[in-house]
């Protein structure tokens, strides 16, 4: 098949590119960033996912999309709203838009365990606006999807946004260990190996309109990275910041729920019947005829 990868320079979209074209697959990269890690058969092209022209002559001989361009920094996120809602709604409902009008079979887009979570801030309500409208959209058309919710990913390619990767650079270049979070937190970390053949796994007919977690088999506390990495690297002291309003979560993500309304009664309502007497006798019929 032939598959356009939105963000494939990247950390998590460069192993599935790898992955996707061991297996025989046609690629196409799409990022504003040169690849690093290209392979042979792996075809890149510079641009933006808000380029819709660029988007429309690409998308017409493509049968799948992974979407992982987009905002992944929680900071980031946080610090520009309006950048964030352009990034991670817009530009994939247009691409998604496209890829129906383009005959493209599958949509696959990259999600985050924070999609339902109170925490994340302006991330997580841009997950969970793309995926609800992703859903909504793909309702009365042809196109199928996949979600892929994604949790603590670590391994080769990550930059210093990633949290694992963060630590580690700190304790190498500072031969200090420190955490923002507290000593309670956990994670369930997974390597982006397993991580991208899960991505590859949900090409299967069986995952067609299904939301899929991507994350490790179990909970493993930071602490006990923290600890792997001082004895290791024979760091007298770990660090705990204890930081709040960071928007991470420290052991799971609080589950994000409907806010609840509340409703006003009034003692005297207008009666509704004779509303409706009075809007037929005020309405004039000649305006209403098309």
């Amino acid at each position: 098949m032939k598959i356009l990868i939105t963000g494939g320079s990247g950390f998590i979209g460069s192993h599935v590119s790898d992955i996707l074209s061991k297996n025989g697959h046609q690629i196409i990269n799409l990022d504003i960033k040169i690849p690093k890690w290209k392979k042979k058969k792996q075809n890149f092209i510079k641009g933006k996912t808000n380029n819709l022209i660029l988007l429309k002559k690409i998308l017409k001989k493509i049968d799948v999309v992974y979407h992982f361009a987009g905002f992944s920094n929680l900071s980031i996120a946080k610090s520009y709203p309006i950048e964030t809602i352009k990034n991670n709604i817009l530009d994939t409902m247009n691409l998604l838009k496209i890829s129906n009008e383009t005959g493209v079979k599958k949509f696959i887009f990259a999600s985050s365990i924070y999609a339902t979570s109170k925490q994340g801030s302006f991330y997580s309500c841009s997950k969970r606006a793309a995926e609800d409208y992703i859903i909504e959209y793909c309702k009365s058309i042809k196109l199928k999807f996949v979600i892929l919710r994604f949790g603590t990913i670590f391994g080769p390619r990550s930059d210093l946004n990633n949290g694992v990767k963060k630590i580690i650079h700190n304790a190498l270049v500072n031969k200090k260990i420190e955490y923002q979070g507290t000593k309670n937190a956990s994670r369930e970390y997974i390597h982006v190996l397993d991580a991208a053949k899960g991505c590859f796994e949900v090409l299967k007919k069986k995952y067609d309109n299904k939301i899929i977690r991507i994350t490790g088999k179990k909970n493993i506390k930071v602490l006990t990275l923290l600890k792997f990495l001082q004895n290791y690297l024979k760091i007298k002291k770990i660090k705990f910041l204890n930081k709040k309003n960071t928007g991470h979560y420290d052991i799971a993500p609080k589950k994000y729920s409907l806010r609840k309304d509340k409703k006003i009664f009034y003692k005297k309502n207008i009666n509704f019947k004779k509303s409706i007497t009075s809007l037929i006798k005020e309405t004039n019929i000649d305006s209403t005829i098309i």
